[in-house]
């Protein structure tokens, strides 16, 4: 057996393959001395040998760990993120690019065209073909003298991006024709930079339809979040407002994809695979073009009179619910969105006292003053409160004596004398509807109250969202006793709900909520839900598919109450506040309304009606903010309105 050296000295041990290997056991052994092949000089105690054996297990230990985490570190990167390199290295050579699906067209009633797609081009970047940061000097110097930019604006939006991103980024948008022809021919030495042809939307139906068609824009980072799953990408334009929103999906159409092998340079070497776009369908609306622009003339024409500004319009089919007109006024001109408006001119439509951009036709909310007793006479007759032919004393105000002899006033605007329920619509009458609305002891009429005032203001579609197809539509309010007491800490009062039978206090509809309603009593009692999408319409196809008119509620009024409440309409033109609208050629039953608002006791114009009085084809409601007396500001719009209307049918 070969000799074994142990230096006390040295901090390991020096083995050759022919010295023999000791056991732990054997240098555990406390009786060791004088063992074979050991020199009594060399004596080297157990509690070294254990120190020099624990630094060769640490040694040891340390390259197994290191093995270990060489091990890990392969495992991770082959396995656990082999997919995300694989894709990375993959998009460094294979891309997906869109294709953008032709939207589809928006027609008016008569098949019109109101809104359609035109040629534009846009300039793009993939910010992980740019060259880096410090070699992209030269690249920036070119575009900006191709695109007539200022090269500090390129370089902030190259700066802005993720480097690591493959999704493109628009730096130009609207680029002229002349001037992407010339860059076309200049992207081979441009890398990472692409032209785009992005079809926009022009609007054709002017101003007067901005707030029902609406508009297109840039989807947001927003948006795609949540619609890429739908083949959304970051490029595209998306319904933003009106018609162009609600019906986005059934417009946009799909996306196809091209399959692109691409160079170092971001750019396209060979296509490898397309999926083909599909083309969105087309919508055409139940608007009828040529009223909507007979109503913004009359309108105009009375705001010029008036010196007020805003009004709304709302002509529905009653016997459909779909919508023939929705005029707002201010308008705003929706072509400015298309291509992307400017910072400055949002701010000044958002600046603008006059709102141009919000729609008062279905988003205004206004107390509807008069023009609501219609619908108090329904709940009345049908709670038993009164009857066809009960009358009630009008003196001209109403006298309420409250707790420790507190004497109310609430006055009419004149003195009715004797009225029943016909009458009291027909000229407007204030205190006969106080009292079916609040009740008066000492006459013995209960009065409604104002749950079942607001238990058949709902049935009629108030105080809650119709479910128009544009987004935007407000619900209005009933007030009751929860609500004030939530909202203004107070307690609610009988003169509170006087008010409210009268469209007064706290009370709001929108103008299509009261159109809406009025057209369930001119239809005998059919609550529609209102639309203005009329057909969809596959262009490739060469089909047509009608949207059905959808019912909200029936039922629910008997006949009697309603040819009564119909019969005190027509009153209202023929001896009442409308005789104006007497002279027209079709019979007409309608009612006026003067809201007041405000501290200073401004007053909303309003008027509402239907015609023909027996087969209604028509329901109209007027509004002008501001503009007064409703008899004499709302009655003669419609009156024109309604003439040109039937001469031209």
């Amino acid at each position: 057996m070969e000799a074994i050296e142990i230096n006390n000295k040295m901090n390991f041990f020096n083995f050759s393959k022919s010295e023999f290997k000791i056991s732990e056991k054997f240098l555990l052994e406390k009786d060791w001395e004088g063992k074979e092949g050991f020199a009594q000089e060399d004596d080297l105690r157990p509690a070294e040998l254990r120190f020099h054996l624990g630094r060769l297990n640490f040694l040891r230990l340390v390259v197994i760990i290191c093995f270990f985490i060489l091990g890990w570190r392969v495992f991770s990167l082959q396995i656990l993120a082999g997919e995300s390199y694989t894709k990375e290295a993959e998009n460094n050579r294979i891309r997906t690019l869109s294709l953008a699906a032709p939207r589809g067209v928006i027609y008016d009633q008569k098949g019109d065209l109101l809104v359609r797609n035109v040629p534009n081009f846009e300039v793009a970047f993939v910010p992980a073909d740019l060259p880096p940061i410090p070699e992209r000097g030269e690249l920036i110097k070119d575009l900006a003298g191709l695109l007539g930019k200022n090269p500090a604006e390129i370089e902030s939006a190259f700066n802005a991006s993720d480097p690591h991103s493959y999704e493109p980024k628009i730096l130009v948008n609207n680029l002229g024709r002349e001037q992407a022809l010339i860059l076309d021919t200049k992207l081979f030495s441009l890398p990472g930079i692409s032209l785009l042809s992005s079809p926009v939307r022009e609007y054709l139906g002017g101003e007067l339809v901005s707030h029902i068609v609406g508009y297109t824009g840039r989807i947001s980072p927003e948006e795609y979040a949540t619609q890429k799953e739908q083949g959304y990408f970051l490029t595209d334009y998306i319904g933003k407002q009106g018609v162009e929103y609600f019906y986005e999906s059934l417009l946009k159409g799909k996306n196809g994809r091209e399959i692109a092998e691409v160079n170092s340079r971001g750019q396209i070497d060979k296509i490898v695979g397309q999926e083909n776009p599909e083309a969105g369908r087309s919508l055409q609306l139940s608007l009828d073009l040529d009223l909507e622009k007979k109503i913004e003339e009359e309108v105009k024409t009375m705001l010029a009179q008036t010196k007020t500004e805003k009004a709304a319009v709302v002509a529905m089919d009653p016997e459909s619910g779909r919508i023939l007109a929705l005029v707002s006024l201010p308008f705003y001109d929706n072509n400015l969105f298309a291509k992307g408006i400017s910072e400055e001119k949002f701010d000044e439509f958002n600046r603008d006292p006059n709102q141009p951009l919000f729609d008062r036709a279905i988003s205004g909310e206004y107390p509807p003053g008069s023009t609501i007793k219609p619908l108090i006479a329904v709940a009345g007759l049908e709670e038993k409160v009164i009857t066809p032919n009960k009358t009630i004393s009008c003196p001209g105000s109403l006298i309420y004596q409250g707790w420790g002899g507190t004497i109310w006033n609430f006055p009419d605007w004149k003195a009715h004398g004797t009225v029943d329920v016909k009458r009291a619509i027909a000229e407007s009458c204030d205190v006969f509807f106080y009292i079916v609305g609040g009740g008066k002891e000492d006459i013995g009429i209960q009065g409604l109250g104002i749950d079942r005032i607001k238990a058949w203001a709902e049935k009629f579609g108030l105080n809650n969202t119709l479910g128009v197809d544009l987004p935007g539509e407000a619900a209005g309010l009933i007030p009751d006793i929860a609500w004030k007491e939530k909202v203004k800490g107070e307690d609610w009062y009988i003169g509170d709900t006087y008010h409210t039978s009268i469209g007064q206090g706290d009370i709001l509809v929108t103008p299509l909520q009261l159109t809406n309603y009025i057209a369930t009593i001119a239809n005998g009692g059919i609550l529609y839900k209102p639309k203005i999408g009329y057909k969809i319409i596959d262009e490739i196809a060469k089909t047509e598919t009608e949207i059905p008119p959808e019912i909200i509620r029936k039922d629910f009024i008997s006949s009697q109450t309603i040819e009564t409440v119909r019969q005190g309409m027509r009153q209202t033109v023929t001896s009442g506040s409308a005789r104006l609208l007497n002279s027209l050629p079709v019979a007409v039953a309608g009612k006026t309304g003067t809201a007041q608002f405000g501290a200073e006791k401004a007053t909303h114009a309003w008027f509402t009606c239907f015609a023909p009085y027996d087969h209604p084809k028509i329901a109209l409601t007027v509004l002008v903010e501001g503009g007064g007396d409703g008899e004499k500001v709302a009655a003669p719009i419609a009156k024109n309105v309604l003439e040109w209307y039937f001469n031209k049918k």
